[in-house]
């Protein structure tokens, strides 16, 4: 220890050296309080999702196909009132599909713009799962040339293709379809 001449001095050396500093030893101890609660917040959720799953958003009301099976598109479009079809032909198990159902067809926007001017119809292809497709959705793929999942497919009242958006999609370029569709057939 220094030696010094002022007594204040030596007191507050002394004091100094018998202060303990609690913020080391606190702070672990809080890291392991926070994350604790962290954890059982998180385990929380999970269980409050597994027993409450929140209602899905959403989507395109799509038709099946085989609802149409010996129908036209010119009587389905007449029927409907609507003066254009849309296409859906997608699969269960194409993991693309299930991402452009769940994050483009379930914005509202683009929903209500399809709804609205488009008969929507889903054609579902089952070539991996059961060995074949059946007649109608056969040929509609090899009509409108449907080589990958998915594929939007906008028909006008002639029955012919008026445009053909493949792969996985953004909102954006999904709803710049839709749009141009239906701009072009006014």
């Amino acid at each position: 220890m220094v030696q010094t001449d002022s007594p204040a001095l030596a007191d507050n050396t002394s004091e100094a050296a018998n202060v303990k500093d609690y913020r080391l030893t606190a702070t672990p101890k809080v890291f392991l309080i926070v994350a604790a609660a962290l954890i059982i917040l998180r385990v929380g959720l999970t269980v409050n999702e597994f027993v409450n799953p929140a209602a899905a958003a959403a989507s395109v009301q799509w038709k099946n196909a085989q609802d149409f099976a010996g129908s036209s598109e010119p009587e389905i479009v007449k029927n409907s009132g609507k003066k254009l079809i849309l296409y859906e032909f997608y699969a269960d198990w194409c993991t693309p599909c299930t991402r452009l159902e769940r994050d483009v067809m379930t914005n509202d926007e683009i929903r209500s713009t399809i709804e609205k001017n488009f008969v929507c119809i889903r054609v579902t292809d089952r070539l991996k799962e059961d060995g074949k497709n059946a007649r109608l959705v056969a040929d509609l793929q090899k009509r409108y040339r449907v080589f990958a999942f998915p594929t939007v497919v906008a028909v006008g009242l002639d029955g012919e293709s008026k445009g053909t958006l493949v792969g996985n999609s953004s909102s954006m370029a999904v709803y710049r379809f839709v749009s141009r569709i239906i701009n072009q057939n006014k």
